[in-house]
């Protein structure tokens, strides 16, 4: 659901921590994204829990929980994001 239209990336970016809180912005529009459920959040530790290790064991990358990104004129907050190598982070 929309709550607010019309926005950028930089009022996105200085709305208060309470007001961004478990929301993306996606086309101006400020998404709520608030599926930090009990079932939600184990899943995420789990898919990390058995991530990471794989990744660090292989020297394949970073896998980090809950960053979050502009990408153009949005902002998303992925779950889980994956770093190869080659980035630093």
């Amino acid at each position: 659901m929309a709550v607010e239209t019309s926005l950028t990336i930089e009022d996105f970016e200085s709305l208060p921590e309470a007001r961004a809180h478990n929301h993306e912005l996606v086309d101006g529009e400020l998404i709520d994204v608030s599926g930090n459920t009990p079932e939600h959040n184990t899943l995420r530790d789990l898919l990390i829990a058995m991530l990471v290790p794989y990744f660090q064991a292989h020297k394949a990358g970073k896998v980090i929980a809950e960053q979050e990104y502009a990408f153009g004129d949005d902002a998303h907050g992925p779950d889980i994001t994956f770093f190869g190598p080659e980035r630093h982070c």
